[in-house]
């Protein structure tokens, strides 16, 4: 295997890794939105100030990674073929012309064009989970600070 099929490989792998951590930490944002939901309406008003804004804070967690976990196409990988019909694709591996409407290439350029397209997926997905777990952090230390506030109260 050379290093472009290596990178692509890896950067699928990256892919699968940050969707399934993106379900596992949309579970836990979700669980603390909903448990902070139910105890804001109760104890004092600091308390409940506190935990509608641990509430709020595990809600927008929540939509950045529903955000990740949005599908997003473009022109790489499958989605190059998804308007190809099935006999000119057939027809592909014999004489090695490009599906209409792509340029032609070798397969290495196509490799290294979803290598790029894919980097950049993965990238973002990356990013909106670091703000998701940042926020999600954020919620705890409120949630927190709320159920001590009413506690002390």
């Amino acid at each position: 295997m050379d290093w472009l099929a290596g990178e692509l490989a890896a950067v699928r792998g990256e892919l699968a890794r940050v969707d399934a951590k993106c379900g596992v930490l949309t579970a836990v944002a979700t669980g603390a939105a909903a448990f902070t939901a139910t105890q804001a309406g109760h104890g004092p008003l600091a308390a409940r100030v506190i935990l509608a804004a641990a509430g709020v804070t595990f809600a927008a967690a929540v939509l950045v990674l529903l955000r990740v976990l949005r599908p997003r196409f473009g022109n790489a990988g499958w989605c190059r073929y998804r308007q190809v019909p099935a006999a000119h694709l057939a027809g592909l591996g014999a004489s090695g012309q490009a599906p209409p409407g792509q340029r032609p290439g070798n397969p290495r350029d196509l490799m290294a064009e979803d290598l790029v397209v894919l980097a950049g997926l993965a990238m973002g997905k990356y990013r909106r989970v670091k703000l998701a777990v940042d926020l999600t952090s954020a919620g705890v230390i409120l949630l927190a600070a709320g159920v001590v506030a009413a506690v002390f109260a």
